[in-house]
């Protein structure tokens, strides 16, 4: 399946779609249309995975950037068990305070256990350093898995994150 969100603008708001392509036909997934976040305006970033083993991903959302204080840097995960889309309990996240230029997202597991984690990064804010976050799921909370690092020292514009399985 594919997750979309639309790119940053002040007209575009945090809606997440979902798609079905099944090597013939890309259809749209209805259950799976929805607004990320309160705010209007200035898109999201979305990620997939399976943070609750449950064999359906959840998605991961992270607000786009916005013109002031209100469109603060938000990670927020989503549960979607093939019927309906509900917001998970405690899979939220402000982890870059004063940053106007949204977040970024993944979820991969890069912990030892059979869940999917969150992964965080800031948006391209000018005067963001390049933090990389990492968060299990367990318990319905969101717990450090690692030192917050900087993966560019000494850079701006936030950082993308994304992890896999490298064989190292």
């Amino acid at each position: 399946e594919i997750l979309s969100g639309p790119g940053p603008g002040p007209m575009f708001g945090p809606q997440i779609r979902g798609f079905n392509y099944d090597a013939a036909a890309l259809t749209a997934i209805a259950k799976i249309n929805f607004s990320a976040f309160a705010l209007a305006g200035f898109g999201v970033n979305v990620a997939a995975g399976d943070v609750e083993p449950d064999a359906y991903d959840e998605v991961g959302a992270a607000s786009g950037p916005g013109p002031g204080a209100a469109y603060v840097a938000w990670l927020r995960g989503y549960d979607y068990d093939g019927q309906s889309v509900t917001a998970l309990p405690g899979f939220e996240v402000t982890a870059f305070s004063g940053a106007l230029y949204g977040a970024r997202v993944g979820l991969a597991g890069i912990t030892q256990d059979a869940a999917d984690d969150l992964l965080g990064g800031a948006g391209r804010d000018p005067s963001a350093p390049s933090t990389v976050w990492a968060w299990p799921y367990a318990s319905q909370t969101l717990t450090p898995a690692v030192t917050p690092f900087e993966a560019f020292p000494g850079d701006a514009f936030g950082v993308n994150v994304a992890a896999g399985v490298l064989g190292y």
